[in-house]
């Protein structure tokens, strides 16, 4: 046997173990790891606020999940991209956002605002 054909040998053994876990659907840790999110968060006024989310990495479809964390209480889409609420004017607000993937990975920030009195 060549030294070339030990060495292809040799280099086909691990792509079959890696070919082998995609097809089984298996997230590499790598894949995991490239999942982030970012909260936006704004007052739009009158004591309400708005937060979208940003996502990178990981595979669609997403699942969201925001939890109140200080001055603010979600009126609208606790489980969705963007939720609408209520705050506490000239107080700050904070939430944290849950991000989920379709492999299981997940990923948590938060988002801040300043509540405001006075539409934008």
């Amino acid at each position: 046997m060549s030294a070339a054909h030990r060495s292809a040998r040799r280099a086909a053994v691990p792509l079959a173990a890696l070919l082998s876990a995609a097809a089984l659907g298996l997230a590499s840790p790598a894949h995991a790891a490239g999942l982030s999110a970012i909260a936006h968060c704004s007052s739009s006024g009158g004591g309400h606020f708005v937060c979208a989310a940003t996502v990178s990495g990981g595979t669609a479809p997403y699942a969201y999940s925001w939890t109140p964390v200080y001055n603010a209480v979600i009126t609208h889409g606790a489980n969705g991209q963007v939720v609408t609420g209520l705050c506490t004017v000239d107080l700050e607000s904070t939430l944290s956002l849950t991000v989920s993937d379709s492999t299981g990975a997940s990923t948590t920030t938060t988002g801040a605002l300043t509540c405001s009195g006075i539409a934008p």
